[in-house]
């Protein structure tokens, strides 16, 4: 993503931020979403943190009228969407 235009970015389960400092040093619009308010705090806290939207949501709960152009979730995030069969 590396020299194209801004792009806005969801991060679901974004736990600490990392990957949102990232993004948003890179000039991303990025919102980043995790269950664990002390994640979010550690996320807050971040190099870019104030320019980073943060909200507490798992990914069953998020909600936005926000039109993303890349969805992320990385680690095991995803694994909350399954159900044991």
């Amino acid at each position: 993503m590396a020299g194209e235009p801004s792009r806005v970015i969801l991060d679901l389960g974004c736990g600490t931020g990392l990957l949102c400092n990232a993004y948003a040093e890179r000039g991303h619009h990025v919102t980043g979403a995790d269950p664990s308010n002390a994640m979010l705090e550690v996320a807050r806290k971040k190099p870019f943190g104030s320019a980073i939207e943060w909200i507490q949501a798992s990914a069953q709960s998020f909600r936005s009228s926000k039109r993303f152009d890349l969805i992320i979730m990385t680690g095991h995030a995803f694994q909350v969407l399954l159900e044991d069969g």
